[in-house]
């Protein structure tokens, strides 16, 4: 999940709040004031932790044909674009349906225990009696489990459970198959993240009209204040920097065009505003596209294009308005941040039109494709996750 701010207020982002970035003369991706890397010198990446567990992609592809159901085509991709079947999950729909399709806008996740989240409706979805959300077992032995509703957002935990968030936070015990009530306090935004130990969710209380404290929701329904190591499956867990920040987009309009910055809003920033990057539209400053927080917590992961679409690249913001260009992209393509590795060695990113799937190797500064539609029209694959993450 992604916090987004709209500040309808001009002076907000434009005054005193950040560095502007714009493009170098020479246009190779980097932002004015960034220390941009020549192409023919040999530098540290930004990862600093060693690769010591192996992970892999966990791929899943749609095959929705005009028969009744659809089929699952789970793979664990390497690095390199070696891809290893995991299973083929065919005709998939909750019991009785006589027809089902994959709801493309909720979350696809693998968990370490082999079992794949997966929702679907039927007739085009819209009531609670058309759409559902299935767990379903990647190897024999166990039968598939149905929820009641979407999962709009949804993580898996280290002991196996899920909590799904939304209108109706719960958490499922993946082994019993019991759906327990998260009791959220009406001051508390829980966030769609797991503490590494599992004793409950990330989450952020509003305290006054614009600042929050980052803490844990306890599974009692307690808040407690303070900073908890994440659980991150999927590397998108990362919702705060390493001191409880939280980065936000900030959109304001002006009577010839409008700004575009990354601010942080917090913890006691607030009503201050911190920028990390900016655009303005219409103008020639590169664009920002998405953003993640690296595993060390003090630093943006950032997807950019140039003005002119014609160079994009995956970039690494260590301080503001300060970008590194790390990983060159295809130009005129908007890549979503879908999967972080945990020591940011490696950066899964999506095409907008969610067609296929990259990459990112920081550490070679190349990317690679890792996965395409199996059928030309059907939809792109999905990452669901990494097949090992380490467990703390």
């Amino acid at each position: 999940m992604r916090l987004r701010l709209l500040v309808s207020i001009l002076g907000l982002v434009l005054t005193g709040c950040g560095t502007i970035v714009s493009p170098s003369p020479s246009s190779t991706g980097s932002v004015q004031e960034a220390t941009a890397t020549p192409r023919s010198t040999s530098i540290a990446s930004p990862v600093t932790t060693p690769v010591t567990t192996p992970v892999e992609a966990i791929v899943v592809s749609v095959v929705d044909d005009a028969r009744p159901y659809f089929d699952l085509v789970v793979e664990s991709v390497a690095p390199n674009g070696v891809a290893h079947p995991v299973a083929t999950i065919r005709d998939v729909h909750p019991e009785g349906w006589a027809d089902a399709s994959p709801r493309l806008d909720a979350p696809i996740l693998a968990s370490p225990g082999g079992l794949l989240l997966v929702s679907v409706e039927r007739d085009g979805g819209g009531a609670a009696d058309l759409e559902k959300a299935l767990v379903l077992p990647l190897g024999g032995g166990r039968t598939q489990i149905e929820l009641p509703n979407v999962a709009d957002l949804a993580a898996w935990g280290p002991a196996g459970d899920l909590a799904l968030f939304g209108s109706h936070p719960a958490v499922l015990d993946a082994g019993t198959g019991v759906l327990s009530r998260i009791d959220v306090p009406l001051s508390v935004d829980v966030l769609p993240a797991w503490a590494a130990d599992g004793s409950g969710w990330i989450a952020a209380q509003n305290v006054g009209e614009f600042d929050r404290r980052i803490g844990l929701l306890r599974r009692d329904g307690v808040f407690a204040a303070g900073l908890h190591p994440v659980y991150a499956l999927t590397g998108r867990e990362r919702l705060t920097g390493a001191n409880g920040q939280m980065v936000s987009v900030a959109v304001s309009d002006g009577p010839t065009g409008a700004e575009t910055a990354l601010v942080d809003f917090g913890p006691g920033v607030c009503p201050r505003c911190i920028v990390w990057a900016r655009f303005t539209d219409p103008g020639e400053m590169p664009i920002f596209h998405d953003f993640a927080w690296d595993a060390a917590g003090e630093g943006l992961w950032i997807t950019w294009q140039s003005a002119d679409r014609k160079r994009a690249w995956l970039g690494h913001m260590s301080s503001l308005g300060v970008d590194q260009p790390v990983v060159d992209l295809q130009p005129g393509v908007d890549f979503d941040i879908v999967g972080i590795s945990p020591t940011d060695a490696w950066v899964v990113l999506a095409a907008a039109e969610r067609r296929r799937l990259l990459i990112a190797d920081t550490r070679t500064r190349r990317s690679r494709v890792i996965a395409q539609p199996p059928v030309p029209s059907g939809p792109g694959p999905i990452f669901a996750g990494w097949s090992s993450v380490p467990g703390g």
